[in-house]
Order: C-alpha cells, then sequence, then structure tokens
C-alpha cells in the first residue's frame, strides 16, 4: 500500500447490498487507502457530487433505480471516477455509456484497490483527471433548424414549410441519392402529429431519449 494515496468513494446500490456493508468493514477497519460514504440514492450521488467536496470514485450498482448516462457523465464532469458494480453478466455495456470500469461480483478489496488506482486520483493528487473519449458515428452531420414561439403563432406551420423546403433541395454529400430531412415535435402540446394527421406514433420523442440514457444506438436504430 503507498502511502500517500487515500481515496474518498461514494458508494450506492439496492438495499441490503453485500458489497456495499463489505466495502464498508474493508474501509473502517484500514484494510483499503478509503473513506468510504454509503449513499441511499442516485439523487444523493447527484447532491453531493455537485457540492464542494472532491471525491475519488463513485461505484455504481448497476441494479439501482435510476443509473443511466446521464448519472455517469455527471459523476465525470465532478472529476469523480464511476465505476459499475455488475453481476456475472452486465446487464448492459457500461463502458460504452461512459464507466471508467466495471467489477463484477463479488467484489474483493485487491480487485477494488487495484480499479481505483487504474482509474482514480487521491483526493491529494488531483491535479489532473483523466479524460474519457467516446467513440461516436462518423456519419457526415447536418444542421439544426429551431422553430420558437407562443401557440397560435404558426411555428408548427413554419417548421413543416422549412423541412419541406430542405427535402427539395439537392443533397450536400456527393455520394448521397436523397436529403434527409427530419421535423421533430419537440413541444408537449404539439400539432405535427395532429397536422400530418397521424395519431399516436410510437415510438416516439420521449423513448428516443430513454434510449440514449441507456445505450448507445445506431444511426438506423434512432431511423
Amino acid at each position: 500500500m503507498m502511502r500517500d494515496e487515500h481515496f474518498v468513494v461514494l458508494g450506492v446500490a439496492r438495499p441490503r447490498t453485500t458489497w456495499l456493508t463489505d466495502i464498508g468493514h474493508w474501509a473502517n477497519s484500514s484494510m483499503l487507502p478509503i473513506e468510504f460514504i454509503r449513499c441511499v440514492s442516485i439523487d444523493e450521488v447527484r447532491s453531493r457530487l455537485h457540492s464542494d467536496r472532491r471525491f475519488s470514485a463513485v461505484l455504481l450498482g448497476e441494479d439501482c433505480t435510476g443509473l443511466d448516462r446521464d448519472v455517469i457523465e455527471t459523476a465525470r464532469d465532478a472529476g469523480c471516477v464511476p465505476i459499475v458494480i455488475t453481476d456475472s453478466t452486465p446487464r448492459r455495456d457500461w463502458p460504452a455509456l461512459g464507466a471508467a470500469d466495471t467489477l463484477t461480483q463479488p467484489v474483493t478489496p485487491h480487485h477494488l484497490l487495484a480499479a481505483l488506482r487504474e482509474h482514480a486520483i487521491g483526493v491529494d493528487h488531483r491535479s489532473h483527471v483523466a479524460t474519457h473519449e467516446t467513440s461516436v458515428d462518423s456519419s457526415p452531420t447536418g444542421c439544426l433548424i429551431a422553430v420558437l414561439g407562443p401557440g397560435g403563432s404558426g411555428t408548427s406551420t413554419t417548421a413543416m414549410a422549412i423541412a419541406s423546403h430542405l427535402a427539395d433541395q439537392p443533397s450536400r454529400y456527393p455520394k448521397s441519392t436523397s436529403t434527409r430531412v427530419g421535423l421533430v415535435d419537440a413541444s408537449l402540446n404539439a400539432d405535427q402529429a395532429l397536422l400530418h394527421d397521424l395519431g399516436d406514433v410510437v415510438p416516439g420523442l420521449q423513448e428516443l431519449v430513454e434510449l440514449h440514457r441507456t445505450a448507445n444506438p445506431t444511426k438506423d436504430e434512432v431511423r
């Protein structure tokens, strides 16, 4: 054990989770050079990450309610390394969602300390924080046009007209045979479905947002 290493670690999982109790025991008995702070919910984790105190890592049980890409990103933004504790078969591809590492239950002191030493920074050595890079689709990007306005001002009609006009324009990309235009109705009380006589469309925008919280969908899946 290195003399100058000391990690401040958050942890959250479902009640009566074994690894939470074990890590608390290892911390209290000085078996590991960590201060372990047990949280009761994802909301408490968010609250602590937004505080002025700095944390080395957060251990996230994959079965914890509310665990998604946003929580992992919040941890990284706070300079806190997110590590997901999984069963023998992970439920999701957590590294693809931004997790620095995954540990399979049962968690051992050796594996936990190795993960902290590899990815986290002690509270007294935080001059730099490792960045995380996630591969993204290299397909050509487009432009975003937002049409804003109160109800009755013609925003829905204007958005339809813009989308129709852009769809008639030649493609910006030589290899493309058509111009792809997406008309997205992001208002809670919107009129595009009514104007297009579509009725309820499922999956819709809400399902698309939820999909991105827990996965990295391909462009074909989004379409």
